[in-house]
């Protein structure tokens, strides 16, 4: 990859500022406006020169018509948002991404995700409807711990209760539900633990 000039530079740091702030790609003339330049042939000149370098593409015929290239498109931070968990009877899993929650500075990106609280079986442990568990991948759960059972592709949250036949007791945090066995025979897997949660005022 080519070297850039400062103002070059300058100019590609800016549209790739832009992007991630305002959702969109900036135009030539606010390019223009925001280094200052009389005319938009200078912001054009520079752009070619950030084509030539690979650093973007232009796409003709559109107002917003520059295109960063993959090689230089910033990820999201954060813990990836993933869905729902119930925390009542268990719902389907919703593996859709949500967006992201930025905790990079608590959790590590790629050992954790962040699933959203659906009901109140588990207030009694702190985890209310509508607050974020934040979940550590990892295919075991201690008895005690609180942990993300996926059963016929179905999550629910619960503690986790091992049994000494192999079967797995969740048990809820709320006198109002009973505990639920899962036998060896079910189909489940473990999702992982819960270390963490964000609960968002309103």
């Amino acid at each position: 990859m080519r070297e850039l000039t400062e103002r070059q530079q300058e100019i590609f740091d800016y549209i790739v500022s832009y992007s991630r702030s305002e959702g969109n790609i900036p135009t030539v003339r606010e390019i223009g406006e925001a280094f200052g330049f009389a005319s938009t042939n200078a912001v054009t000149t520079h752009l070619k020169a950030l084509v030539k370098k690979g650093y973007i593409n232009l796409k003709p015929g559109m107002a917003r018509n520059i295109e960063i290239a993959p090689d230089f498109l910033i990820p999201e931070r954060g813990v990836p948002l993933v869905g729902r968990v119930a925390a009542g009877t268990p719902i389907d899993a919703i593996e859709n991404l949500d967006g992201y929650l930025d905790l990079d500075a608590f959790y590590e990106p790629g050992q954790h995700f962040a699933l959203k609280i659906v009901g109140d079986s588990m207030i009694e442990a702190g985890f209310w409807d509508g607050d974020y568990a934040i979940i550590r991948k990892q295919s075991q759960v201690e008895t005690g711990e609180i942990g993300v059972a996926v059963i016929d592709g179905q999550a629910t949250v619960k503690r986790f209760r091992w049994l000494a036949d192999g079967s797995l007791l969740l048990v809820p945090e709320n006198e109002k539900y009973e505990p639920f066995i899962v036998r060896p025979e079910f189909d489940f897997h473990i999702a992982g633990k819960a270390v963490g949660m964000l609960r968002v005022l309103r």
